[in-house]
């Protein structure tokens, strides 16, 4: 769709590569499509980043995540990370983010990669988000950033892990292109373990993060391509050591510092929450992961517009159809062109290319009846059955 060529490992502009090592990047703009062209694999050589020492005690990577039923791309993660991931750390809650109860999901150690850690949030982790914050719009940001900061919390349980760990924290629905995580077994990125204020354990590194931008952003399913959107830039999955986490939690990487009228900023609520504002600390990887929003079929995106904070509207059929995100102002930006699905790797996750069956809902965007009755035999079986069902 981008232009890749078929048998491209990983793919990164010279360009980025230079500014990559060299300088810090802004991760406001809407950005373009990359055309990854310039074929150059993730390797430590590639990076000028050092091998790691061969005595070097291995690292733990934790994928980290807030979940609320997203069981496709739960599925999507666990085959495509599986070889590098230690833990997966998930958050769940019975409350949405307008404070509003809902079904919250059972996830099982079969279900992720490596080992798990699950939080389940109660209502009373939301009693920050009270109404002196104001407006329900505030309440919503206040709940989001409780809940994505609380998934630290599901990383501190994860048995013997070191602040020089790594913590790989998305949306479910976020994933990064499994080399960028080989990087970290095999190689020394110039990343600080930050453990207090002001305090670097690493010799005087430029970053304390590492930001992934998209191979390419999708709506519903992979025949929705976003022509501009901010997940081009430095939106999307990143990478941090557990002691970074630690000292300015978890939110304040995904979105940049956002304030509203007399509270300070929405980050700053949950564990370790912070105002920090990363973005002349990071370091920029073109190329890197895909944006699958919104994937799973009709009924569970009419879910995540109820659950979410965002003002969308819930889309009818011929909004996912035409690509449309209905009546969404918070990413006015986004623009979204309906095209012949992709199919192969780059453009899709490889575990997508090579079980395309399982994937259907990625390839094509199904009736809003056939979704609604997948997603009751779903719940029908339950989880554990979940496999086997889509097989027969």
């Amino acid at each position: 769709t981008h232009g890749f060529p078929t048998d491209c490992f990983a793919c990164v502009h010279t360009h980025d590569l230079y500014m990559l090592v060299s300088l810090p990047l802004l991760a406001t703009a809407w950005s373009q499509p990359r055309s990854c062209h310039a074929r150059l694999p993730l390797t430590c050589e590639a990076l000028h980043w050092p091998r790691a020492a061969s005595d070097r005690p291995p690292v733990k990577i934790v994928d980290a995540f807030a979940f609320n039923g997203e069981w496709d791309m739960l599925e999507l993660r666990r085959r495509e990370l599986a070889a590098y991931i230690n833990a997966t750390a998930i958050v769940t809650s019975g409350v949405n983010f307008h404070g509003q109860p809902r079904p919250e999901p059972h996830v099982t150690v079969d279900s992720v990669a490596g080992k798990l850690t699950r939080l389940s949030l109660p209502p009373s982790a939301f009693s920050v988000c009270s109404a002196r914050l104001g407006s329900p719009r505030n309440r919503a940001e206040c709940r989001l950033a409780v809940s994505k900061n609380s998934v630290a919390l599901a990383v501190d349980r994860v048995a013997d892990i070191q602040a020089s760990d790594w913590v790989l924290f998305s949306d479910p629905d976020e994933l990064p292109l499994p080399a960028v995580l080989r990087l970290l077994h095999t190689c020394e990125p110039p990343v600080a373990v930050t453990t207090g204020r002001g305090a670097k354990v690493a010799d005087a590194p430029a970053a304390v993060v590492i930001k992934l931008t998209a191979i390419a952003h999708y709506l519903y399913h992979v025949g929705c391509v976003a022509n501009t959107s901010l997940w081009y830039g430095a939106r999307g999955p990143f990478l941090v050591r557990v002691g970074t986490m630690r000292r300015y939690g978890l939110r304040a990487f995904q979105f940049e510092p956002k304030k509203y009228r007399g509270w300070g900023v929405y980050n700053g609520f949950g564990p370790y929450a912070s105002a920090y504002d990363y973005q002349r600390t990071q370091l920029l990887i073109p190329c890197a992961a895909w944006h699958m929003s919104s994937f799973g079929g009709a009924p569970l995106v009419a879910k995540k517009v109820r659950d979410n904070k965002d003002r969308a509207h819930e889309p009818s059929s011929s909004d996912v159809r035409h690509c449309r995100e209905a009546g969404n102002r918070d990413r006015q930006g986004l623009v979204v062109t309906p095209r012949r699905p992709a199919r192969a790797y780059p453009d899709v996750p490889a575990s997508a290319h090579s079980d395309p069956r399982r994937f259907a809902v990625f390839f094509e965007a199904p009736s809003f009846k056939r979704g609604r009755q997948l997603s009751a035999r779903r719940d029908e079986y339950g989880e554990t059955k979940k496999r086997a069902f889509d097989s027969s």
